[in-house]
């Protein structure tokens, strides 16, 4: 790993400001050393890291050093609590009878040099309403506790699950990252209803069975609250507010230049409407982190980008702005996929690009910064222009120099993560996905291996091309 003197000496400054100032840290946590000249933990450790933000590091405070995320995401607590066939998505577990191969895939892990898990979760699933197609899951019916059309989720048997799982990892040694990645719509409202894909047809799309552009003021507010009670006292433990926000898609673009409509779209994301959004009732970020932090949980939180995740143009603006410090350990996202254009930029169109890496550096320089999914090869919408498809599907992106190169983009991406770039920054990353076989919209996809799926086995861990090439990285940055 590359050694940078000028991002030492930004620590040694960062270092007298926070004795200067009184930057705040908890009382165990001990000076952090810098990613470049103190290797950032890889491979888990015995302990759970104890993870705290300072500056623009991720900490653990019980060793005192830098840690930089690096692993992979993994589907079991998001689709197949609400589908009939977990299979159907490729997710081979069933979260209510526990994986009863923990200790391979914990084995597993290890062997592919990961030391953090992302797992998505389900709103529904926790909360305990949707329209199941698991009637042994449900509940008796009680038809004046309940709305009408609804079923009682027997969402205890969940949460037993979800943190039976999550413990077990992180007394393992590993870090875990719990993202609000399928919420429900807002009472009688529209406007996050989207349409399922086609093994979700028949299911109420108020419920979390597809992806929302927002999170609404009920559930998806109380869903942290009681995430917030399960692992509050356990630090290795961060949360990933809302996977995904697309708060330009809710908003219907608006009015004024592009500038002017995404730093609006940004507004609504980060502090919610109806003010901020067009007249939407969203949920703001800030409140889903004001419930995290109410329930009494001072874990690391973190704030993904807007559209889809791929943007970060804003972040730094609406989470600190001016000359004011962001929130105390708040952390920020981007989800990077090769051929991901403009995100949802109310000027999106697919004939351009958004360049992330600037963006990127100039977070990483502020706050850490977290690359929560990453991937070849990524879905387009221009499947309808079989030339415009055939150009997405060579799989090439801009890099920072400039150039194309085909493949490689994730390759490049960890690079830079670990420090590889002219900002002399470092971010963690989590590569889509750990499971068997996901079911991606992909351009080649009568190939064997998709260029989302890591492995061949959900606990063996044999890897796909794809998977191969992230397995290589960790291996080869690992301590």
């Amino acid at each position: 790993m590359r050694s940078h003197p000028g991002k030492r000496l930004a620590a040694v400054a960062l270092a007298l400001l926070a004795a200067v100032t009184g930057l705040t840290q908890t009382a165990s946590a001990a000076r952090p050393s810098n990613t470049a000249t103190s290797h950032a933990a890889s491979a888990p450790a015995a302990a759970a890291p104890n993870l705290q933000v300072w500056g623009n590091q991720l900490v653990d405070a019980g060793t005192g050093r830098a840690f930089q995320m690096r692993g992979v995401n993994k589907m079991m607590f998001d689709w197949g609590c609400v589908t009939k066939d977990n299979a159907a998505d490729g997710i081979h577990f069933d979260p209510w009878n526990k994986d009863t191969s923990m200790a391979t895939t914990i084995q597993t892990l290890r062997d592919w040099h990961v030391n953090t898990v992302r797992i998505p979760l389900n709103v529904s699933c926790l909360r305990g309403w949707h329209d199941s197609q698991h009637p042994e899951y449900e509940l008796p019916w009680n038809a004046q506790a309940n709305p009408p059309g609804q079923h009682v989720y027997d969402h205890i048997a969940y949460r037993n699950a979800v943190y039976d799982y999550v413990t077990s990892l992180t007394d393992a040694g590993f870090a875990v990252v719990l993202s609000q990645h399928l919420s429900e719509n807002f009472p009688d409202s529209a406007f996050l209803k989207t349409t399922c894909a086609k093994e979700q047809v028949g299911l109420d799309p108020n419920s979390a069975v597809c992806p929302k552009v927002l999170p609404n003021m009920g559930s998806s507010v109380e869903f942290w609250t009681d995430v917030a009670g399960m692992f509050g006292q356990n630090k290795a433990v961060t949360f990933d507010l809302f996977n995904e926000p697309r708060a330009a898609e809710a908003m219907n673009a608006g009015t004024g230049t592009v500038d002017e409509r995404d730093a609006a779209a940004w507004k609504c994301l980060v502090e919610g409407g109806p003010a901020n959004c067009a007249g939407q009732p969203s949920a703001g970020l800030r409140q889903l982190l004001k419930a995290v932090r109410d329930a009494g949980a001072d874990n690391v939180v973190i704030a993904e980008g807007n559209g889809w995740g791929d943007l970060l143009n804003h972040w730094l603006d609406s989470w600190a702005p001016g000359k004011s410090a962001p929130p105390p350990n708040l952390m920020a996202s981007i989800h990077v996929y090769e051929q991901d254009d403009c995100g949802e930029r109310p000027d999106q169109s697919t004939e351009c690009y958004y360049n992330p890496w600037p963006d990127m550096a100039a977070v990483a320089a502020k706050v850490p910064l977290l690359i929560g999914e990453f991937g070849n090869g990524h879905y387009v919408k221009v499947q309808d222009d079989p030339e415009k498809w055939d150009a997405y599907c060579t799989w090439h992106k801009l890099l920072p120099n400039g150039t194309r190169d085909p493949l490689t983009f994730s390759e490049h991406l960890m690079d830079w993560a670990d420090g590889g770039n002219d900002a002399h920054v470092t971010a963690g990353y989590l590569a889509w996905t750990f499971n068997q076989s996901f079911n991606s919209d992909v351009c080649h996809d009568d190939q064997p291996n998709k260029v989302h799926q890591l492995v061949t086995d959900d606990f063996l861990g044999t890897p796909t091309a794809f998977g191969q090439l992230v397995h290589d990285h960790l291996a080869a940055v690992a301590p």
